[in-house]
């Protein structure tokens, strides 16, 4: 294993968005290459090619062969060996991927403002949701106050059960509940 050379490659962040809202088939690749970092390096990985894409001019143009599309397929040519992949089953965003790691849920970790997390959590906008609730997860001692007050005014659901239970418990262990929100959640705190 000592002389083991290793690489790593990733899906650009883009990609794991859109595969969370089912929106990869619907995605052209022009779309898609106008949405990834143009400073990162990017690699074409087939089942059959790993090579360097040396850009994204008039689709995509490889350090060591070419890629074409006719009809229902992408076509990759690599010397004398042609490899082709039917459109209809992969869209050719598949095929992209960086060696920069991005964190496609970085945005989830931006702290909301202390005097914004209340309407935050009790708003409609669910990414702003996770956001607070993330505020009060990361800085529990500075926020105790919100979290008392949010957690004695929130209505447990089928939704929000299994989220609640993780947030008291975590509070709980940290010893910053007041007794009435131990008492209201009770049958949650492990």
């Amino acid at each position: 294993m000592k002389g083991l050379d290793a690489e790593y490659f990733y899906r650009p962040a883009e990609y794991t968005v859109l595969r969370d809202e089912r929106k990869i088939k619907k995605t052209s690749l022009e779309e898609y290459i106008k949405k990834i970092n143009p400073n990162f390096r990017y690699w074409l990985i087939t089942p059959d090619v790993i090579s360097a894409i040396q850009s994204f001019s008039n689709s995509i143009v490889l350090g060591n062969g070419k890629v074409e599309f006719e009809q229902n397929e992408i076509i990759v040519t690599i010397g004398n060996e042609r490899y082709a992949y039917d459109l209809e089953e992969y869209n050719p965003i598949t095929y992209i991927h960086t060696d920069v790691y991005e964190d496609p849920y970085a945005h989830f970790s931006v702290p909301v403002p202390s005097e914004e997390i209340e309407a935050a959590i009790f708003g409609s906008d669910l990414e702003l949701q996770v956001r607070a609730w993330n505020t009060l997860y990361a800085n529990p001692i500075e926020l105790i106050d919100i979290i008392n007050r949010v957690l004695s005014k929130i209505t447990i659901t089928e939704e929000n059960e299994m989220m609640v239970s993780v947030f008291t418990s975590h509070f709980y262990k940290l010893g910053i509940l007041k007794e009435a929100v131990i008492e209201k959640f009770q049958s949650l705190i492990d």
